[in-house]
């Protein structure tokens, strides 16, 4: 109510009854989001990474998500492919919780001096987060979404010695 809200109460939100996706969601980031989208009452995950879950932190991660009970989906995906994102999101609302939230935390980084760095570079350290941004959106922006959200990193802000490109995509 309004008046909690005024006492600085909030009242939870109500649980998502569907899918959120999470590109960038088998790395430490991604998998720290997933855990709290678990705990904040999500009825599903649909976790994408470059590589899937390669990792063994990944698997029992992603383990102890599902002993939750909650449905999560693991997908080797490249999230710049605006194609490919359309035929996940698809094969998501085919299933039994259709997407509700985008949370993309996608980024690749690299050490390199500025003064090495060619366009190649700077295309393939962007790519994931800015066309992976873009080919989300175009696929979404027709969706009865809760929520859409872009994560930047505090090097963008802070800078750091031999990351420009990832500075610039972020």
């Amino acid at each position: 109510s309004l008046e909690s809200e005024r006492d600085g109460i909030r009242p939870p939100p109500a649980p998502l009854e569907g899918t959120c996706l999470i590109t960038g969601g088998l790395g430490a980031f991604g998998l720290a989001i997933a855990e709290r989208m678990g705990r904040r009452g999500v009825a599903a995950l649909c976790l994408v990474g470059r590589r899937g879950a390669q990792t063994a932190e990944a698997r029992r991660r992603v383990a102890a998500l599902e002993a939750q009970g909650l449905l999560v989906r693991v997908e080797c995906l490249d999230v710049a492919d605006e194609s490919a994102v359309r035929d996940l999101l698809a094969s998501i609302d085919a299933g039994p919780h259709p997407l509700r939230g985008v949370i993309h935390a996608a980024g690749v980084t690299g050490m390199e001096l500025l003064r090495e760095t060619t366009p190649d570079t700077v295309a393939r350290i962007a790519r994931p987060k800015i066309e992976g941004a873009w080919a989300l959106h175009r696929a979404t922006r027709d969706r009865d979404l809760r929520f859409f959200v872009c994560l930047s990193s505090m090097v963008s802000v802070w800078g750091a010695r031999g990351q420009a490109p990832y500075v610039a995509a972020n």
